[in-house]
């Protein structure tokens, strides 16, 4: 991760290892948005 930051090709990241949904709500929150999911689809 740190070799493609250097390079510019990564801006950010999150850490996933408790799970996708919990970094989906957290990226809502932050953007004072909601999320749904549906899971059917997935």
């Amino acid at each position: 991760m740190h070799l493609l930051h250097e390079q510019g090709i990564l801006r950010c990241a999150m850490d996933t290892s408790d799970g996708l949904a919990p970094s989906l709500v957290e990226l809502a929150q932050v953007n004072g948005m909601t999320i749904q999911v549906r899971l059917e689809t997935m």
